[in-house]
């Protein structure tokens, strides 16, 4: 009878602990988290957000939602540079081209990482307006990954005015 009473009270902790520390992983509670959470709890509620919207089926397709999203965005510039890497790359999981606007403006931080996500999201958007910053950065970049993802996002916006640059940067001395 002990063994069976010592399982019973584990079984009863544990689903205690689970009920007490579930998390719903809706996304509009995950932009209030990403505004209003502590530091840690930001950059992982935007990274769960990026998660969600890879299923298009759970990508919410209301005004305010995109509204709330942007916002959440904005504020995110003086916040730690992985809230607002997840949520360009957020942006792009959406194929929505609403962000492409703010994500060009990201395409000026200062920061690598966040070129880069804004690149490749907006390959993901397959966002026409940005075919123009792509190419430049893909003429005028120090860096080969900024190189490469630029390269990436221009095919996959498949515009006919950068195949001549895309055929150019096959002959380009870094073998990706």
């Amino acid at each position: 009878l002990l063994p069976l009473m010592i399982t019973i009270f584990g079984v009863m902790f544990f689903l205690i602990v689970k009920f007490l520390t579930f998390e719903t992983e809706d996304p509009y509670d995950l932009l209030n988290n990403i505004k209003y959470g502590s530091a840690s709890k930001r950059w992982q509620s935007a990274y769960e957000l990026s998660k969600i919207l890879s299923d298009q089926n759970l990508i919410p397709n209301d005004n305010s939602f995109k509204e709330m999203f942007i916002n959440a965005y904005q504020k995110s510039t003086h916040d730690d540079y992985k809230v607002k890497m997840y949520l360009i790359l957020a942006m792009g999981k959406t194929k929505d081209v609403y962000y492409g606007d703010a994500l060009i403006e990201s395409l000026n931080d200062e920061l690598l990482d966040i070129r880069l996500a804004s690149i490749h999201s907006l390959g993901q958007l397959r966002y026409n307006q940005s075919v123009d910053k792509l190419s430049d950065f893909v003429k005028n970049s120090n860096y080969n990954e900024e190189i490469l993802a630029s390269i990436i996002s221009l095919g996959q916006i498949g515009d006919k005015k950068s195949i001549s640059l895309l055929k150019e940067m096959l002959n380009h001395e870094e073998p990706n």
